[in-house]
């Protein structure tokens, strides 16, 4: 359909678990949704 887009499916894991920092893997999808926001120029790139 011509739109962007990207899927991560985790093995484990329920709803809003992502936002708290105790499973590594799972807290790691707020930096990848900024990562593929910024690579199609929605949000501007961080500086490290």
């Amino acid at each position: 359909a011509g739109v962007p887009a990207e899927m991560h499916i985790y093995q484990e894991g329920r709803h809003g678990v992502g936002l708290a920092q105790s499973d590594p893997v799972l807290a790691t999808w707020p930096a990848r949704l900024k990562d593929w926001l910024a690579v199609r120029g929605i949000i501007a790139r961080e500086t490290r």
